[in-house]
C-alpha cells in the first residue's frame, strides 16, 4: 500500500512539473530590481540589465507573494496560466510581451479562477517572445510591466502591477 502511494506521488510530481516554475536568479550588477506591495500582494521583478538587446532572449524574473492573512483569488486565461503577465510598454501601451519559460505542455484554453494561499508564492522566469511578423520595437525608452491578475470574480479583475524603466538597443 505504502509503495503504491509513493509511486503515485512520484508520478504526480513528475507529470505536474510541466506547469511549475523555473529557477529565479538575482539581478547582476547593472541589472534592475523592483518591488511593490498592494492589497497584501508583493510583486518583485528583476532583469539582468537596464539595457535590453531583443535579438537575444532577455528575461524577467518574477516573484509574487501573498503577504496577507487571506487567500487571494486570481484569473487564469488557460490551464497553465499562473495569473502573472509581463509586457514591454511605451507611452501608448504594450508593444510586446514576455512568455513564461516552461517546457512545452498542453494547456486547456478556458478562463478559470484560482487562489494563492496566505504565504503562497509564484516564482517564474519570463523570456522575450517576439510576435511573428510584427517588427521588434525601435531602440528607445520603455517599461517592463508585471501584472498579477487579482480578481474577485471573472467580471471583477483588479490587476496589481510593478514596472521598471528599460532601454532597448539595436532592435531593428
Amino acid at each position: 500500500m505504502f509503495m503504491r502511494l509513493f509511486a503515485v506521488m512520484i508520478a504526480v510530481a513528475f507529470f505536474a512539473g510541466g506547469c511549475g516554475g523555473t529557477a529565479v536568479t538575482p539581478p547582476k550588477p547593472g541589472g534592475l530590481d523592483t518591488s511593490t506591495v498592494a492589497d497584501g500582494i508583493r510583486i518583485r521583478a528583476s532583469v539582468a540589465s537596464s539595457v535590453l538587446d531583443l535579438s537575444g532572449q532577455p528575461a524577467v524574473d518574477v516573484t509574487v507573494t501573498n503577504e496577507s492573512q487571506a487567500t487571494v483569488s486570481f484569473l487564469k486565461f488557460n490551464g497553465c496560466d499562473n495569473g502573472v503577465h509581463v509586457t514591454l510598454e511605451d507611452t501608448s501601451g504594450a508593444v510586446g510581451s514576455f512568455r513564461r519559460e516552461v517546457p512545452p505542455v498542453v494547456c486547456t484554453q478556458a478562463l478559470a479562477m484560482a487562489t494563492l494561499a496566505p504565504g503562497g508564492t509564484i516564482r517564474d522566469r519570463y523570456v522575450w517572445a517576439p510576435a511573428g511578423d510584427v517588427p521588434a520595437p525601435a531602440a528607445g525608452e520603455y517599461r517592463i510591466v508585471v501584472r498579477y491578475q487579482r480578481a474577485d470574480s471573472m467580471e471583477s479583475v483588479r490587476p496589481i502591477a510593478a514596472e521598471m524603466k528599460v532601454a532597448i538597443q539595436g532592435s531593428r
